[in-house]
């Protein structure tokens, strides 16, 4: 089966192999095992990069799924030569990851990670931007009643935004840390 996917967590698995968590366009947030793609030579680890959005072969193993022939379709190189903007996708990896839930299948949700990767890629990145950004995913993933509560009030401080995604994830985000550090 072939698949398209942003990379969204690797994990070492054994001694050469990784589990990667991606979201998919057709399946939702999946982890399956690259074999092998910790090696020096190995050209599947290579294309298996944080915020890369590829195209493998999704193929049944015992009780995981096991990717093979993974390619690169498009890097988002700007986004990874920029630290603001790399610290404002290491959050959104970290929302994914944490908060949506394994084999459900969005088409919002894909397109909000596409749109959100070509942005980050292709425009500079201020505070603000990266709070409309938390709002929008918010809104995609059903929390637009308390969105809105938390528009009208204004936003006292970032501190509330904040409070809703590790309420919802029931776990402090290591990524604000140095989103703030960043942007502040």
């Amino acid at each position: 089966m072939q698949i398209q996917a942003f990379v969204i967590k690797k994990q070492p698995h054994g001694e050469y192999d990784q589990l990667i968590t991606c979201y998919t366009e057709e399946l939702g947030k999946i982890t399956a095992v690259a074999k092998s793609s910790l090696k020096q030579n190995s050209i599947q680890g290579m294309h298996l990069d944080y915020f890369n959005r590829v195209e493998f072969d999704l193929v049944s193993g015992r009780g995981v799924p096991i990717i093979t022939g993974a390619q690169v379709v498009e890097s988002f190189h700007r986004l990874k030569d920029s630290l603001p903007k790399l610290s404002a996708g290491y959050f959104f990896l970290e929302a994914f990851d944490r908060i949506v839930f394994e084999y459900e299948r969005d088409d919002e949700l894909w397109q909000f990670l596409s749109k959100l990767f070509e942005k980050l890629n292709n425009q500079e990145i201020k505070l603000s931007d990266f709070r409309q950004y938390q709002k929008a995913l918010l809104q995609v993933m059903g929390y637009a009643p308390a969105v809105l509560t938390l528009q009208q009030q204004n936003l006292r401080s970032h501190s509330e935004l904040d409070a809703m995604f590790e309420q919802t994830a029931q776990r402090q985000f290591s990524s604000l840390k140095l989103l703030y550090n960043v942007l502040l």
